[in-house]
């Protein structure tokens, strides 16, 4: 299979509010979040697709976007859902879409594979409506070659991801639901189970890190299901044992006051969380503040450029060091700037020297 000609489709649905359902917080958010994450410097190359929330995830847009998957189906298709749901479908913003409509529409599209993750309640019982010989075998890469190979190794076929079985309900966390907070966790944070250069999270891998996370944080009210084969399938890179990209500090220069002009580089860490922290600290070794930040690179290499300064009651809450600048002293003083990623791993770091007098600092 050539990298090339590998389409990989990701469709994410949310509704926070349908007809007849109580109004959920996060579901919306729940489906923004999974497709940032496949999508992202994380997910396979070159993964496309659509996040529909609210009045947009309806009946008839959702029924066409899998019209036109039919057409021109992908090599591998992810259908992710967050919102109500029953025994018979999921509710969409207008109404029910039922599971038998749901899973004819997914089998009219001709895919090497469909992953199909559901956050919902009796989210199992779409199960029931897959044929078995849809199933791939029931039981149980920084370079894009390697993606690719891993991809073109695993069965064909659909294998499915749900929050809780065909008869039980789900239930919402803090910031997302109870599955897609353990899920998202499960993803960013999972040590590698295949490849060998290139390490990859299966969807075997992600299922038990997110089983034993629900588990320990929720008990056994809500418990995932899966069904299809699932350690043969590769989601995201694994961060567990490397860093996923890189990043590099390009400028440090003294701004007015007790400030910094700082201009960094993140690389091949798209929508991949990252922390930038600054620390101040003056020559006696003593903290004078701390500010960190959370970045969200846009591009596979994202461009910033900040200014980061010192609270305006500094001296105040630092009488040691209004009293040497009042006497006409001087404080030697660095930043001390690291960019770390969600393991508080650094991908760069850099001291710029300063000291500071009354009138300007000299810098270095």
């Amino acid at each position: 299979m050539s990298i090339y000609a590998m389409r990989y489709q990701v469709l994410c649905l949310g509704v926070n509010e349908g007809p007849g359902g109580s109004t959920l917080r996060f579901a919306e958010k729940d489906a923004t979040d999974i497709y940032n994450v496949f999508t992202s410097a994380l997910g396979p190359p070159r993964a496309r697709g659509y996040c529909d929330t609210a009045e947009d995830a309806n009946r008839q847009s959702v029924l066409a976007r899998l019209r036109e998957l039919a057409r021109q189906p992908p090599e591998f298709l992810l259908l992710y859902f967050s919102g109500h749901g029953s025994k018979e479908g999921i509710l969409l913003s207008d109404g029910l879409l039922e599971f038998s409509v749901l899973a004819q529409r997914l089998r009219a599209i001709n895919t090497r594979t469909t992953l199909i993750i559901f956050d919902t309640c009796h989210a199992a019982a779409y199960g029931g409506f897959v044929r078995e010989g849809d199933v791939a075998g029931v039981g149980d890469y920084e370079d894009e070659l390697a993606w690719a190979k891993m991809l073109a190794q695993s069965r064909p076929g659909t294998r499915m991801l749900f929050s809780t079985s065909a008869t039980t309900l789900s239930h919402e966390a803090t910031g997302n639901g109870r599955f897609t907070s353990a899920f998202l966790d499960a993803l960013n944070k999972a040590p590698a189970d295949m490849g060998s250069e290139t390490n990859f999270v299966s969807a075997l891998q992600a299922f038990k890190v997110t089983h034993r996370l629900m588990t320990s944080r929720w008990g056994g009210g809500q418990v995932p299901q899966k069904l299809g084969k699932l350690a043969d399938f590769p989601l995201v890179k694994s961060q567990a044992e490397q860093s996923v990209g890189s990043a590099e500090i390009t400028n440090t220069s003294h701004a007015k006051g007790i400030s910094l002009d700082l201009d960094y580089v993140i690389r091949g860490r798209r929508q991949v969380a990252t922390t930038l922290s600054v620390t101040l600290v003056d020559g006696f070794g003593t903290t004078i503040f701390t500010v960190s930040q959370t970045v969200s690179p846009t591009s596979a290499e994202h461009l910033e450029a900040c200014t980061i300064t010192a609270p305006a009651d500094i001296l105040r809450r630092h009488s040691h060091l209004r009293t040497v600048l009042e006497s006409g002293g001087s404080v030697p003083a660095y930043w001390n700037i690291v960019i770390q990623d969600q393991r508080d791993r650094p991908l760069a770091e850099w001291v710029h020297n300063s000291n500071y007098k009354r009138s300007a600092p000299r810098t270095s």
